[in-house]
């Protein structure tokens, strides 16, 4: 088993590069019996999967990936890094949702909103104050946990900056639904195939978690082939 994908492509010149990416993921399992059981496929058809990309459907890849903290953009479009995030980070963001978990108790022990002159004089409120600013601010943290960190900001000390950053991740949110849907969009309007409603929804939410327009393009040129196999039988 390979704990790492290696990125000079040390592989058989008939490989393309599709086909090198699946046996660089299906490289991290120990045994094809594992990497079936994650992706919830036969055995058999992993080995179709490595011998055949025609073959791959999202799901199971997506099971794949996740399970090795693989990028799917990296693995649909072999562009950036092959890892979404190190172990370091997946530990630092647990670590994180501990701490938010711990403020959130401590809070309902207080009559919240603290006055100024309160968070000067309690020292329990002020570091509970000083902790929620740096996760507010910490490159690490997911939106999520620094949405979690302002939201209390705005409702435990009336935190102005924090009222403001919400206002402005709610326009962010709004203005990367509407690029997802209109690069969606667009992309569909340059295919000849409409894919179902569920895949669509699912390609649109890929494409606003990152996804890039590439990997949404070979992701749905790959499902549309699959659809036309499974027509076709």
């Amino acid at each position: 088993m390979n704990d790492k994908i290696k990125h000079d492509r040390q592989h058989s010149s008939s490989d393309t590069e599709l086909e090198w990416r699946v046996k660089e993921l299906l490289g991290l399992y120990k045994t094809q019996e594992e990497a079936a059981l994650v992706a919830q496929l036969s055995v058999s058809q992993i080995k179709r999967y490595k011998n055949d990309p025609s073959h791959l459907s999202f799901a199971p890849i997506a099971r794949l990936a996740e399970a090795k903290n693989v990028s799917l953009d990296w693995f649909w479009t072999g562009k950036g890094e092959p890892f979404a995030s190190t172990a370091n980070e997946k530990q630092e963001n647990k670590d994180v949702d501990r701490q938010l978990q711990e403020i959130e108790c401590k809070l309902q022990e207080f009559d919240a909103p603290f006055s100024p002159d309160r968070v000067t004089k309690d020292g329990v409120i002020y570091n509970i104050q000083q902790q929620l600013s740096n996760i507010s601010g910490m490159a690490t943290a997911t939106q999520v946990q620094r949405a979690r960190a302002d939201k209390m900001l705005e409702l435990a000390f009336d935190d102005a900056a924090a009222i403001q950053k919400g206002d402005q991740r709610l326009k962010d949110t709004g203005s990367r639904m509407r690029h997802s849907r209109q690069a969606f969009d667009e992309i569909l309007a340059a295919m000849d195939w409409t894919p179902p409603p569920l895949i669509q929804e699912a390609v649109k939410t890929s494409i606003y978690n990152g996804l890039s327009n590439d990997g949404a393009v070979t992701l749905l040129n790959m499902l549309k082939l699959q659809f036309e196999s499974d027509n076709n039988k």
